[in-house]
């Protein structure tokens, strides 16, 4: 199988189960705080979310993040998206509705899907400054499919603490 045709059916699966994961979600529970120092449901979403936008715009595209060019943190209530400045604290302490959230998400997954439709063997493996390293794009998108992955299994969990199905299988 071709890298790229992989890399898009691994979106493409996580992208299913985000919709899977929070669907159902009432705003009581994405609110909800759970014990010890666990995030809670809107600051793990967000995070999963707003990684995304900087790892596609920021990070492989050089392109002001979709938060900043939308607006959505006016849109959402915050100054910072979570894991920059005051971020975690921000969130943990503003109320949410799932539906900002929500559009905030689609908008990412647009601007993910128009750098996807343009993906090609020489942009997977372009090399690219990620954290304190270099890597090809092709890692970044890797590293965005496992570490969603990863949150999402944390949304599923903190549902469960609450008494619901985290995901429908």
């Amino acid at each position: 199988m071709e890298t790229k045709k992989y890399i898009l059916m691994q979106l493409s699966s996580l992208r299913e189960q985000a919709v899977d994961t929070m669907k159902d979600t009432t705003d009581e529970q994405l609110n909800w705080a759970p014990p010890g120092t666990a995030n809670s449901i809107k600051a793990t979403f967000l995070h999963l979310v707003s990684c995304e936008d900087v790892y596609i715009q920021g990070v492989l595209q050089n392109k002001p993040l979709v938060w900043e060019t939308g607006g959505w943190g006016k849109q959402i209530g915050l100054e910072n998206i979570p894991g920059v400045g005051d971020g975690w604290a921000e969130i943990q302490s503003s109320p949410q509705t799932l539906t900002p959230l929500l559009e905030y998400d689609l908008a990412v997954r647009l601007a993910t899907r128009d750098y996807l439709e343009k993906l090609d063997d020489e942009e997977l493996n372009r090399i690219v400054k990620f954290y304190d390293d270099e890597v090809p794009a092709a890692a970044v998108l890797v590293f965005l499919v496992t570490h969603s992955s990863g949150h999402l299994g944390e949304i599923a969990a903190i549902k469960g603490m609450q008494g619901v199905k985290g995901l429908p299988y």
